[in-house]
């Protein structure tokens, strides 16, 4: 019994994990269009515009400027739009860092890098998050999988000897 549950926890800790590490995708059925003011193409004023609705006044958005559709305006989607208006592809599902000192944006704000760098920021990498104005580096995926890995080990070894005492007698 004891065997079994330790099985469905290693299982529910990896799933957990996987989970937690697979890449974000563009939600079904989103157009991921960065056209937010309507006039047929992608620029700088577009992204102006999501610039300013990630700050709070998205009264300037036509169409929607939750560009990839993940429920919240903010300077993620002001880097996809960055990033189409220079003819890149897949926009919506390419990686975000911090981003420091950009034009516009928060001291620090998580973005794409072609945000970042269209507004004069610096940009600290992919998978570096904003704590207040502070960068931080989070591990990469397969800092997590090494963790993950050690873990299921410490857990199995423990079922395996736990399983293998045998009570002493005298």
């Amino acid at each position: 019994m004891l065997t079994q549950l330790n099985k469905r926890s290693i299982v529910v800790i990896a799933v957990l994990t996987v989970g937690a590490l697979a890449p974000r995708a563009v939600i079904a059925g989103c157009p991921c269009n960065g056209d937010v003011n309507n006039v047929s193409g992608i620029n700088a004023i577009d992204v102006a515009i999501a610039n300013d609705c990630a700050a709070g006044d998205c009264s300037q958005c036509v169409n929607d400027c939750d560009v990839n559709c993940d429920g919240a305006n903010d300077f993620i989607d002001t880097g996809v739009i960055a990033c189409e208006a220079q003819g890149g592809a897949d926009c919506c599902n390419r990686p975000t860092g911090a981003c420091t000192g950009a034009m516009g944006m928060t001291p620090c704000a998580v973005t794409l890098v072609e945000g970042c760098d269209l507004l004069n920021g610096t940009y600290h990498g992919d998978a570096t998050i904003c704590d207040g104005d502070n960068v931080i580096a989070i591990p990469a995926a397969s800092e997590w999988g090494l963790v993950a890995l050690a873990l299921a080990i410490l857990v199995s070894a423990t079922v395996l000897i736990r399983a293998r005492r045998r009570p002493c007698t005298d």
